[in-house]
């Protein structure tokens, strides 16, 4: 019954001689002994609906389990809420390393929640919640002041590090704010960090939601000096006809590519195939997910310019972070530093593993 309400209602229709479509999510409530009022029905079968509507299913039929999971939703969107206030959130940051010569061009921030009840949080279960709710905007002005005042500290640590940039992601919501504009401009003010410093990484599907609106807000943010980074590549169907006039600075191919690739090279094809576009569009790339030597040695022959991954460094806290910096660690393994013409970086970098 359900479906052949749906089936009828998501037929489009005409308006006034315009042509018409509607969504619409059912919720079912089964009959179930526990319940003693309408109401209870009523908000079991509410709860269906919802994750109808999550799962982008149409129809969706309750379970306890449903019940649970609404429950803990509510109660971490609430937590979030407060989060800030209550000095849980952190951030953590992952180097980004140059392939060719070991370089550290910087850093992209990772948000972190340690719950003061349930411990740490995992991002794939908040940030989701961060987004639906409208609590990514306030979140995210946070870690962009956060962001730059760290990285402006950084700089100062050394001339080696005096441009450095710091990478955060931005989400579809607040792209679509014009508020965004006036938020980074602040945190920049705040923290006197020099706007090229600062990189915005921006997913592939969320540019290609509204790509007429993503190329405005975009060159708005490139007048103010900002980088711009295309986040999650070859996983959100870009439109070649838009991908070139998306004013991005660099493109960061999606991890699931270099994973993909063999202990003897194969399934690299499509690695090739987005580098060389990139290049030919004039972009930097960036590989995420480097977890092999393998993965690594490929990348580096394929000309990708920089790279992150448990490979070259974990995501590590700002304490963590600043002893490495006053180390001055070398961040690839020294038989994949590239040979200057002298051999003066290859001896440089042997030295400073030999002694860290």
């Amino acid at each position: 019954m359900a479906r052949r309400i749906f089936d009828n209602i998501a037929q489009p229709f005409s308006l006034s001689g315009n042509r018409i479509s509607i969504t619409v999510n059912i919720g079912i409530a089964p009959f179930d002994v526990e319940y003693n009022t309408p109401e209870d029905v009523l908000r079991d079968a509410d709860i269906a609906m919802h994750y109808a509507k999550e799962k982008e299913s149409g129809v969706a039929i309750f379970t306890k389990d449903l019940r649970v999971r609404f429950l803990e939703r509510i109660r971490l969107e609430n937590d979030l809420r407060n989060a800030i206030d209550r000095n849980e959130l952190s951030m953590h940051y992952q180097p980004l390393v140059s392939l060719q010569d070991g370089e550290l061009l910087g850093f992209e921030a990772l948000l972190r929640w340690q719950h003061s009840e349930f411990g740490n949080i995992p991002p794939n279960k908040f940030i989701h919640i961060a987004e639906e709710s409208g609590l990514i905007l306030p979140i995210t002005v946070w870690i962009l002041q956060q962001t730059t005042s760290q990285l402006a500290r950084w700089q100062k640590i050394s001339p080696l590090y005096k441009d450095l940039i710091v990478s955060v992601n931005i989400s579809g919501k607040h792209l679509s704010n014009d508020d965004l504009i006036d938020d980074v401009k602040t945190a920049l003010h705040l923290s006197k960090l020099a706007a090229t410093s600062l990189k915005l990484e921006i997913t592939e599907s969320v540019a290609m939601q509204n790509a007429e609106h993503t190329i405005n807000m975009l060159h708005r943010l490139k007048q103010l000096g900002v980088k711009l980074s295309i986040d999650d590549f070859g996983t959100g169907y870009s439109s070649l006809s838009y991908l070139h006039r998306l004013p991005f600075d660099t493109l960061k191919i999606d991890r699931s590519f270099v994973y993909s690739v063999g202990e003897d090279g194969e399934n690299s094809e499509i690695l090739q195939t987005i580098i060389s576009l990139a290049k030919n569009l004039k972009m930097r790339v960036i590989a995420e997910g480097i977890e092999t030597e393998t993965q690594l040695s490929l990348l580096q022959s394929l000309g990708c310019d920089y790279g992150q991954g448990y490979l070259l460094a974990r995501p590590q806290t700002r304490e963590a972070i600043e002893i490495m910096l006053y180390e001055g660690r070398s961040w690839l393994p020294v038989q994949h530093v590239s040979v200057t013409e002298h051999g003066n970086k290859h001896n440089h970098v042997e030295e400073r593993v030999r002694v860290f």
